[in-house]
C-alpha cells in the first residue's frame, strides 16, 4: 500500500457506525428482490444501504456487481472520490 492509505483509512474509521438489525429489517423484502437470487447472505447489506439512503456499497463481492439497483464502489473508486472532494 502507498503512503496515502493511512489518512484515508482514518477518515473511514471515523465514519463507521455499528447498526442493529432492527434498523433495517423493514427493508429486507426489497433487498431480497434486489439480491436474494444472487446471494441471500448479502440481503442485510442491501437492506442497510436502503435504510440509510446510501449512495452505494463498498465491496469487491462479485454478487453485488451482478445486481443493478445499488451502486457498488471499490476501494480505488472511493479513494478517487475522496481525492476529488466528492465525499467527506
Amino acid at each position: 500500500m502507498g503512503k496515502g492509505y493511512k489518512p484515508a483509512l482514518g477518515l473511514i474509521i471515523k465514519k463507521l457506525i455499528v447498526v442493529p438489525d432492527y434498523f433495517y429489517e423493514d427493508h429486507m423484502q426489497k433487498a431480497n428482490k434486489i439480491i436474494g437470487r444472487i446471494d441471500k447472505d448479502d440481503e442485510p447489506y442491501i437492506a442497510l444501504a436502503l435504510a440509510l439512503g446510501a449512495d452505494g456499497i463498498w465491496s469487491y463481492d462479485k454478487g453485488f456487481r451482478k445486481q443493478s439497483q445499488m451502486n457498488v464502489f471499490s476501494t480505488s473508486d472511493l479513494l478517487l472520490l475522496m481525492k476529488k472532494g466528492t465525499y467527506w
